[in-house]
């Protein structure tokens, strides 16, 4: 059960990021950011998760960005 988890992560986490560095790339980024990211993960996800991943990963980096902001 972990290594199937353990691939479920990885395969989510990896397919993104290549997908956003062709994007950076393409676009002739040095960096890659939310707005690479995005479409990378609308192309990778099937039409409804992606529609509900984008925006609460959004969220959940908006969140992130705050609290260390007040915590430096």
């Amino acid at each position: 059960m972990r290594s199937i988890m353990n691939s479920f992560v990885n395969h989510f986490f990896v397919h993104p990021t290549l997908e956003a560095s062709v994007l950076a790339q393409y676009n002739v980024y040095l960096i890659v950011s939310s707005e690479e990211l995005k479409p990378a993960v609308y192309l990778l996800l099937p039409e409804k998760l992606g529609k509900h991943t984008v925006p609460e990963g959004m969220k959940a980096t908006t969140k992130y960005t705050s609290a260390k902001l007040c915590f430096p």
